[in-house]
Parts: C-alpha cells; structure tokens; sequence
C-alpha cells in the first residue's frame, strides 16, 4: 500500500506492509436551478498501520476528511467548479499513539 510522509513542508509517497482501514463515506448533492449544484461529502476513518516496509517517518493518516462545493454551468459548454476541502487532524508517530499534526 503506497501512503505519503510528510518530510518537511513536503509529502512523498511511502510503502506500508499492513494497513487496517475502517470508515465510513457519505456524499449528497443538490441542484438548485439547472445552471447551480451543490455538494458535500465526508469520511471518517479509523487507521491502522503495522510494521513498514520501509522505515521512514510515519504516514498521513486524517480522522476525518470533509468535501464541500458547487458547480455553475452558466452555458451548455461552459463549467465552474468551486471545492473546499478540510482535513483533520492527523496521526504522525509510529507507535500510533495521540500525538496530531494539524493540517487544512
């Protein structure tokens, strides 16, 4: 499973031999005029990483991630789409434990 690290200001992509992943996802969109949609979804998680294949500083890995925005089509072949996206607080020392790093 490729993850990403955070080295510095940075994130790279890393390799963990075990993952357990858990969650939930819900999503709802509504359309307010044919022109305007609107949408939100969210994600909880639950992660849980054994040992890594390499051995490198931990992954990334959000309680929750939440998605929210809206798409306006003022014309047939014209699109805007506007997205926020919020992550929380996250996970980042080895041994799983409470330590957060806070990102979004």
């Amino acid at each position: 499973m490729v993850l990403s690290r955070r080295q510095g200001p940075f994130f790279s992509p890393t390799n963990a031999g075990e993952q357990r992943y858990k969650g939930l996802e819900t999503a709802v969109g509504v359309m307010i005029s044919p022109m305007v949609c609107v949408y939100g979804n969210t994600a909880w998680y639950r992660s849980r990483f054994g040992e890594f294949v390499i051995e490198t500083d931990p992954p990334i890995a959000p309680s929750y991630v939440v998605n929210r925005g809206a798409t306006v089509r003022p014309r047939a072949n014209i699109e805007a789409v506007f997205s926020v996206k919020h992550i929380s607080a996250v996970q980042t020392d080895r041994d799983k434990s409470s330590s957060q790093l806070l990102l979004g």
